[in-house]
């Protein structure tokens, strides 16, 4: 069991490790300036690590590891190399303390630290859900961290989830693909919860619930060159 969720709080779930790091600076390096806008098409890529995060609060270290196995740059990476990113953003955030005593950190923070890693030259920031759709389009997967409510803890029959109830945490996820369904876009989603949550670990989001949830205070970062 974590402990206290970093910048105050206790978290509801101890998965739920994902803590807002607003920074002004990051207005300075939109996705959309790298990729224009671009025709919105279907698009998953492809992702075959189903990581487990397990019972820390260390979702944005595996939001990213998520990231970089997936495609246009696979980096193969396990569970522990995951958890170690998350331990390294933790450091790393201004917040003090790590695990076991505080849990959590920030999807800036895990940025920086697969940066730090040597992964990834450059990250870009999607400031709605429309920059989200084209980055999923035309360029890669997004790590998210938004709100998760109490309606996202179990993907309905479809596999969808939707920010209704009451908001338990903060979570990071990663965002790997677009389909259009009915005149609409929806996207698809890996959570760090196991194979056996959702569909595989995947999800499913309309983009309507999506744009709810950045709104309300999420961010959603892309890395631009991997390596």
């Amino acid at each position: 069991m974590s402990g206290t969720l970093k910048g105050g709080g206790q978290p509801s779930d101890p998965r739920l490790g994902r803590v807002p790091q607003p920074d002004e600076r990051n207005q300075n390096y939109p996705i959309r300036t790298l990729i224009g806008a671009p025709p919105l098409r279907e698009k998953v890529w492809r992702l075959l690590a189903k990581l487990d995060q397990g019972h820390e609060g260390a979702c944005c270290g595996f939001g990213w590891a998520h990231e970089l196995n997936a495609l246009p740059v696979s980096i193969k990476v396990s569970n522990a190399s995951a958890r170690a990113l998350y331990r390294r953003a933790q450091q790393l955030d201004p917040w003090p303390g790590e695990e076991p005593t505080y849990s959590g950190t920030s999807v800036l923070a895990g940025a920086q630290a697969v940066q730090e890693a040597g992964h990834l030259d450059e990250y870009r920031w999607a400031f709605d859900a429309d920059d989200v759709l084209a980055t999923l389009a035309a360029h890669g997967p997004v790590v998210i961290g938004v709100n998760w409510h109490a309606g996202m803890f179990k993907p309905d029959r479809n596999g969808y989830i939707a920010p209704t109830g009451a908001v338990l945490g903060g979570h990071c996820v990663c965002l790997r693909g677009i389909l259009r369904r009915r005149g609409s876009w929806h996207v698809v989603g890996r959570n760090s919860w196991g194979a056996s949550w959702g569909s595989g670990g995947d999800f499913k989001i309309s983009a309507k619930h999506l744009a709810q949830l950045l709104e309300a205070g999420g961010d959603a970062c892309v890395p631009v060159r991997r390596r």
